[in-house]
Order: C-alpha cells, then structure tokens, then sequence
C-alpha cells in the first residue's frame, strides 16, 4: 500500500512537473510549445486529476487504453458536432494555427481529444470525494410520451437556433441534450441523466454540473495563454470577458458538460469498424473550411463579428510589432505561421502579410 501510494505520489508530481515545465517554455516563447500551449498544458492536467482519483480509492482512466483510446476519438467527434453548428452560429474563430496541414490537424484532433476527459475526470473525482451522493427526492414517475416530447423539443430548438442564430445561439447548449437523452435513456437508463432523474438521484447531474463549469475555466485559461487558440464573436457580449469567454457565457459550461456525458455514453458502445468509419467520414465533413486565399466570409452576427474583427486586427498588430521588433518573441526571428479558422471578417490584408503568414478567409464558420 505504501509503495503504491509512494509511486502514486511520483506520479502526481511528475504530472505537475509537466504543467509547470510548459508554463515555463511558454514564457521563453520556446516552439512549438507557444503554438500548441493548450494540448501541452491539458493532457498533464488530465494525468493529474487520474492520479488523484486513483489516490482516493478510484479506478485510472490512463490504465485503461482499451477505455482511454476511443474516449479520445469520439471526444473529438463530439467536439466537431458543435464546430458543424458553429458554420451556421460563427460565434468563435481560430487564429495563429501552423500552416502546415498536417500539424494542424494532429494538433486540432489531441485539442478536441481533451475534451470528454476534462468533464469525466472532474465528475469522478467529486464522486470520490462524496460529493453530492445523498443528493435524492422523490423518483419521477415516467408518462406516455416524455422521451419522445423531449426528442421534438430538443430537435425544434436546434432548428430555431440555426434559423435564428444571432437572438437563439445559446439554446446551442440544451438542445442538443435534449435530442441524445432520449436516445441513451432507451439504450442504458442506468447511465442516462434522464434515469437518473427519474430515480430521483441528482447527485450525478450536480457534479457534472460542477466539473463542466471547472472545465470551462481550465479550458479559457490555457486557451487565453496560447498563441494558437480560438477568439469569440458572441453578440451583445464582446465587452465583458473573462480570458477570450464573455463572462455570462461561462454558465454554458455546466449544461455543455451534459451533452458530453449523455453524447459520449451515446457513442462508446457503438467502437466498431462500422460507426467509427462513419465518424471519421463526419469529422472529414465538419472539418473548418480549408484555408483560401480572398475568400470572402457568407455570413455571421454582424455587430459580434465586427468586434470579432476588430480583437483579431489587434491580434495582427501585435504579431507585426514581434515581427519587425522581438526575435525573441518570435521564435528566434522564424516567420510566424497565421492561418485563421472560421473568421468573421478579413484583418488589413498589410498586417497580416507583416505577420508572415498566409492571409486566411474561408467561406464559413474549430482542446475546446
């Protein structure tokens, strides 16, 4: 027991080593960790929070490939759902990602791979830490219609929200749980939230709750700090951030972290050639457009992407000003890679040529 908790210990420690040495490097502009700071600093977190559930008497994810690896995937399928709505919603944008395809795509997929273990983790270490357990009332009695009711009513907000994107786009982040609990409660009850409900037990729902809001921090500080990362457009809000998030727009998190558990419970049954070939043939589709040089973008919220424009246009005259001013900053005077995903207007074509970089413009609309 004791040599267990001694190497659990080594662990945890080496795994706060790993943030620590990527904070490190990220202040010295060492490449690519500046670039790519996001999935250097997550996957340590992620360690971190394994070891300390292991330390409280819980299971390791990390132990488990056979679990760990299509969480991973179909962590990043999950992620691409909501870069697919976000072509119609425009309400966020990539700058700074490495020209080069496929850097950005391994990249892309490690960012988006995060993103199912950074709201299990969490929820499991509450779990283990008792939180919530005797979270109870009164079992609801199912009636006539529920699952198929929540299925329309899910299904009718996402189509308002495509319809209408700039007054309904936070209906994003029910919708969709309203249409894949449906779908889980028929195929498990004993992981749907909505058997939960119905149990009466609400214990889970709260953590979840919790442990999405917590991911949500952790995702907007490591994002805010790294070079490539995402900027949002959200309209009416453009004025009171926290990091890139506005700040009311951090209450999405918790019911985000419902979709992601009901949508990943939904999906790791079906790990079979079959379906995973069909993800990947959807992850190809819903992938941000490719760069084009001119392209002009068909869309978006007016008023939220001029004040996105007007955040990435300070973005290129700070990566002109470390161009022609600070090698160091730089990466010892390499030109600066600026291939911008899903933004909503174009940057002065002259700042972003001093950047060093392509001049990016795709048509429409991506550790998440």
């Amino acid at each position: 027991m004791e040599a267990s908790r001694a190497k659990l210990a080594v662990g945890l420690a080496a795994a706060a080593a790993a943030l620590a040495a990527a904070v490190v490097l990220l202040h010295f502009q060492v490449r690519p960790v500046p670039v790519w700071f996001y999935v250097f600093a997550w996957y340590p977190t992620l360690l971190f929070f394994d070891l300390l559930v292991v330390w409280l008497g819980g299971a390791s994810l990390f132990a488990r490939p056979r679990v760990l690896l299509p969480m991973l995937w179909w962590s990043a399928v999950i992620w691409l759902l909501f870069e697919a709505i976000n072509f119609r919603l425009q309400d966020w944008y990539y700058v700074f990602l490495p020209a080069s395809v496929a850097a950005r795509w391994i990249g892309i997929t490690l960012s988006l791979a995060t993103v199912v273990p950074a709201i299990l983790l969490p929820e499991r270490l509450l779990d283990r830490l008792g939180a919530w357990r005797t979270l109870r009332s009164a079992p609801l009695a199912p009636r006539r219609g529920d699952l198929g009711l929540a299925l329309a009513l899910g299904a009718g907000l996402l189509g308002a929200t495509l319809a209408l994107p700039r007054s309904l786009y936070p209906l994003t982040w029910g919708a969709v749980w309203l249409m894949a609990e449906p779908l889980l409660y028929r195929a498990d009850p004993t992981v749907s939230l909505f058997g939960d409900m119905r149990r009466g037990e609400w214990g889970r729902i709260a953590r979840l709750l919790a442990a999405g809001l917590a991911a949500g921090g952790v995702w907007e500080a490591f994002n805010a700090h790294a070079r490539a990362k995402w900027i949002y457009t959200v309209p009416f809000l453009e004025h009171a951030k926290v990091f890139e998030m506005p700040l009311i727009g951090f209450l999405g998190f918790p019911f985000f972290a419902l979709e992601v558990w009901s949508l990943y419970h939904l999906l790791a049954p079906r790990t079979r050639a079959g379906p995973v070939l069909a993800s990947v043939g959807f992850a190809a589709c819903a992938r941000p457009a490719e760069p084009s040089r001119g392209a002009r973008p068909g869309g978006g919220h007016r008023g939220a992407a001029g004040g996105g424009a007007r955040r990435a246009a300070r973005h290129w005259d700070a990566s002109r000003r470390g161009a022609h001013g600070s090698r160091h900053r730089n990466g010892g005077g390499a030109r600066r890679s600026d291939t911008r995903i899903g933004v909503s207007r174009d940057p002065p074509r002259a700042t972003a040529d001093a950047a060093g970089g392509a001049r990016v413009d795709p048509g429409r609309a991506p550790r998440r």
